[in-house]
């Protein structure tokens, strides 16, 4: 742990520096509690060589893998850094609400 500032702490996480509070804001963050009640096609898009996100999302989150599909976009890092990455992104979240629409139908 480093103290950054009088009321703020850092840890190393994978080599980086992440504030203590960041993590802890996405644990209690409504929005993972709707993921995981959520049953019906859910989907994560990371970048393959997005290394943090998946430690992240299976070490800290406990993400419910119930009807979870997880796709990856090939050489992509965490921001999709280029516009054939963003396009690729684009692609597979396209895909994934046309299945969902047609199997609606």
């Amino acid at each position: 742990m480093l103290k950054v500032s009088d009321n703020k702490l850092a840890m190393p996480f994978l080599g980086l520096w992440l504030g203590v509070e960041h993590l802890q804001d996405i644990k209690i963050a409504n929005s993972i509690k709707e993921f995981n009640n959520y049953n019906g096609y859910k989907v994560i898009i990371t970048g393959e060589n997005d290394h943090y996100t998946e430690y992240i999302r299976e070490k800290h989150l406990n993400i419910n893998k119930k009807n979870l599909r997880y796709d990856i976009v090939q050489g992509a890092n965490h921001t999709f850094s280029s516009l054939q990455y963003n396009n690729n992104l684009i692609d597979l979240t396209i895909r994934h609400i046309k299945n969902i629409m047609d199997n609606r139908k």
